[in-house]
């Protein structure tokens, strides 16, 4: 150091640029900052103290040595005083080396070490004294932030291994890990022994250097330790304090650890119970002691006191670093369970008595297994056999009806077929396409067979007459459903003016084609209409345009048919404007069947097949699991009426995947407020949305609601039936 000092005052360039503002031209050896100094040192001083004083406050710099030497031949006395004045100030060393060989004077003007650069007595020492680490400490405007929870280690024995695990548990355990920017001079306290004499520790914590200079310390605190005595006073001391403080009342998070080979000397001399336990405290103790031992001297009397069981996070594992790494309860919200240790071989002890009532319990669960199985087993064979009987007496009613088609071996059992010699279908004359089927123009011949079911003078229109026949483009299992609950629930309803009929089922070239009632059109293609004559009148965004009397016939017509539905326990399941059918008058009936069937229908459960072919965007949330009621169709409802008055869009148009419709959904997402609708219909739309399906508006309500609106909605003459009809 002393060779850099002389490199430096024979350097020019150094003196000008570090030495030319501090040369005096006076002869005395203490001096003052020229009045018109450009550079005056006191300021200089004062910043570099400022500065230091800054990295005091930063976690990233707070835990570093900042050491200043004041290197001069001459006192300054604005430097010195700065110098008096801060060299008390923390995690920081103030040294003064002075060009002279006596310094006797500068020893009045210094409060801090001073050394002559000639002096070469006891360099060693001296070169120690630069080099000493110092105390950290927290300065006086140092932000603090307390963690949610303290940690307290209490160690009885030097084991460096286990204190920096527990650390480390501390730094990164999620109820008791700080921020990188944030300090706290009280994160870990360490209670430990040398030589019969306690002591205690705190670690502090300032980011992530926090670790290395807590390893550093806890290295230097066992360098030069003796273990004179195992289980000492003073050991015993550590524990009753441990002891206490599991006891002792908090108000937040706490975690002790104590660190210890001593638990069974001490629970000869001490009796151990649960009174005033406080249950803010989690607790563990490791021990390096026979597990065994120390279960049936400590563990097993915790476990007797309640102080061990599965709701609290209280421990007694070994002192090693399996269960310190993976089983760890410190800072930590859970854990998974410890395995058992060493455990021994159980045999059941043979004794008459516990053979006798073994033999008896095995009897009673004997007895009730065979019972209960017997009873699902008959009340299932019951079932199967009405079910058949129902079947004999539909054909001993019918005989014909039920006459097998050859070439389509899987609808053998359906009712209601018709000969497919007394069905023309016109291939040409295409009324609908979808994506499982295709509907055609046909001519039936003879009598249909729900005429059979309905004996009505209105019905014998359904004989020698022309209908929609409905061809799938393939026939499985679920075709083959959808046609047993359309002709179930046909049964149910027989004739209502709102509900178009299925008037029989035949088979054309191995596929099973359904006969419909054959009507003028459905509500898609009359709103498209609208819209269309709209844009050829340019007159798109007038309400005055929009047949509303129209309108909110057919809404009432379909409430008044969904009435009739639910009256006969069903739930439709699949209500769409694409299923409201129109008649030459505008008549509106509901179709599509083909998953209508009672509410709790296990067919329809989460992840069924048959909810896969249902349209996710007129599903109400619910649905989604598997749960269908009435008020799953007044959801559909009222997305039909965004069909209605936005004249035919899709709801959540832009959604296209139908995950991604089902999440909206089931988010809460509603279709939003039509174009063409009152803000009176909206409300009500509104209301079928609720999320609480027992909250949503019944049919007959709706039926009630939108029946003045029949009558009191003006009429547009641009919108005459009989144009649209044309």
């Amino acid at each position: 150091m002393i060779f850099d000092f002389q490199i430096w005052e024979n350097s020019t360039a150094f003196k000008d640029e570090i030495f030319s503002n501090s040369t005096i031209n006076g002869e005395g050896d203490i001096q003052l900052d020229a009045p018109n100094a450009t550079n005056p040192l006191g300021p200089v001083m004062q910043s570099i103290y400022d500065f230091i004083n800054k990295e005091n406050l930063q976690a990233s710099t707070i835990y570093k040595k900042k050491q200043v030497v004041l290197l001069t031949d001459y006192i300054n006395l604005n430097v010195t005083q700065i110098m008096n004045a801060n060299s008390k100030m923390v995690n920081q060393q103030t040294l003064g080396i002075f060009f002279q060989l006596d310094i006797t004077e500068f020893y009045k003007h210094c409060n801090f070490t001073i050394f002559s650069q000639s002096d070469y007595y006891n360099v060693g020492a001296k070169r120690k004294l630069f080099q000493q680490m110092l105390n950290f400490q927290f300065s006086g405007g140092t932000v603090e932030t307390k963690p949610s929870a303290d940690n307290f280690i209490y160690v009885t024995n030097a084991d460096t291994l286990a204190l920096k695990r527990i650390y480390s548990d501390a730094t990164q355990g999620e109820t008791c890990a700080m921020s990188d920017i944030k300090m706290y001079s009280k994160f870990v306290q360490i209670y430990f022994k040398t030589n019969d004499t306690i002591y205690d520790l705190t670690l502090p914590w300032f980011g992530e250097n926090s670790v290395n200079f807590t390893m550093s310390c806890l290295s230097d605190l066992y360098k030069n330790y003796v273990e004179n005595e195992t289980c000492s006073d003073a050991a015993f001391r550590i524990i009753d304090e441990f002891v206490s403080h599991v006891k002792s009342p908090t108000k937040i998070q706490t975690f002790l650890s104590l660190v210890t080979n001593c638990t069974l000397p001490y629970m000869e001399r001490h009796r151990i119970d649960n009174s005033a336990i406080n249950f803010l405290t989690d607790f563990r103790i490791i021990t390096a002691e026979n597990m065994t031992y120390v279960y049936k001297s400590l563990t097993e009397k915790l476990i007797n006191v309640t102080l061990l069981k599965n709701t609290l996070d209280f421990q007694v594992i070994p002192n090693n670093q399996f269960y310190l790494n993976n089983y760890s309860t410190f800072c930590k919200h859970d854990m998974p369970s410890v395995p058992l240790e060493k455990a021994l071989i159980w045999s059941r002890p043979k004794i008459l008595k516990i053979a006798l009532e073994d033999l008896m319990w095995i009897t009673i669960c004997s007895i009730i297994s065979v019972t209960t199985f017997g009873c699902i087993a008959y009340q299932y064979i019951k079932r199967q056999q009405r079910k058949q009987l129902a079947l004999l007496q539909e054909i001993m009613r019918h005989p014909r009806i039920f006459k097998a088609e050859v070439d389509c071996p899987k609808v053998t059992r359906l009712p209601w077929e018709i000969k497919s010699e007394n069905v023309h279908i016109d291939t040409n004359f295409l009324l609908g396409e979808g994506t499982i089927s295709n509907v055609y123009l046909g001519k039936l011949k003879g009598k249909a067979p729900i005429l059979q079911w309905i004996d009505r003078v209105e019905m014998k229109q359904y004989q020698d007459c022309a209908v929609a026949v409905r061809v799938p483009r393939h026939f499985d299992e679920p075709e083959e459903d959808q046609l047993q609950r359309e002709i179930h629930s046909m049964r149910r309803l027989r004739h209502h003016d709102h509900i178009a009929l299925f008037l029989g089922w035949t088979s054309k070239n191995n596929l099973v084609c359904s006969l419909l009632e054959l009507t003028h059109q459905n509500l898609v293609k009359y709103l498209f209409q609208i819209k269309e004559t709209l844009g050829q009148n340019g007159r798109s965004s007038d309400h005055t345009n929009i047949p509303y009397q129209t309108l909110y016939k057919i809404i009432y017509e379909t409430c008044d048919g969904m009435a009739y539905l639910h009256s006969r326990n069903l739930v439709h399941r699949d209500l769409t404007a694409r299923n409201i059918l129109l008649t030459t008058g505008l008549r509106a009936k509901i179709s599509g069947f083909g998953f209508c069937s009672d509410p709790q229908d296990t067919a329809f459960g989460a992840n069924s097949l048959a909810l896969r072919y249902l349209p996710v965007r007129w599903l109400a949330p619910e649905c989604f699991l598997g749960k269908f009621s009435y008020k799953s169709d007044s959801w559909s409802f009222a997305v039909t009426l965004y069909e209605i008055f936005t004249l035919g869009e899709l709801p959540y148009e832009e959604l296209r995947i139908p995950d991604e419709i089902i999440e909206s959904v089931q988010k809460g997402r509603i279709p939003a407020m039509p174009k063409y609708a009152t803000k009176h219909t909206y409300s009500v739309m509104q209301q079928c949305f609720h999320k609480i399906p027992q909250r949503r508006l019944a049919f007959l309500q709706m039926k009630e609601i939108f029946h003045p609106n029949t009558e009191a909605s003006y009429h547009n003459a641009a919108f005459e039936m009989d144009e649209l009809l044309e």
